[in-house]
């Protein structure tokens, strides 16, 4: 069987898809912050005023917003990390 063809942007990909994870490293914020951040930055489709440019960079803030959420639902349902809102700590 034949290897799928590779160029730079299959391995790019495949880099991405493979690196280690970076959500354990997100710092965990409160519930506050997080949904401020999400009122603020909702995911949209590209509108007709918005550049390619414009609407990609909106789009990693998005994502970067699903990702502080999903740190935040991480620590909040393992019980080994504990809930630091809870726990009385400040935020890391």
């Amino acid at each position: 069987m034949q290897a799928k063809p590779q160029n730079h942007v299959t391995r790019a990909m495949e880099a991405a898809f493979s690196g280690h994870d970076v959500l354990p490293e997100l710092p965990v914020l409160e519930r506050q912050q997080i949904e401020r951040l999400e009122r603020l930055y909702p995911p949209r489709c590209l509108g007709r005023a918005d550049t390619v440019e414009e609407h990609l960079r909106y789009a990693g803030m998005v994502e970067f917003v699903a990702n502080l959420r999903a740190r935040f639902e991480q620590v909040r349902t393992d019980p080994e990390e504990g809930d630091p809102i809870l726990d009385g700590e400040p935020a890391r």
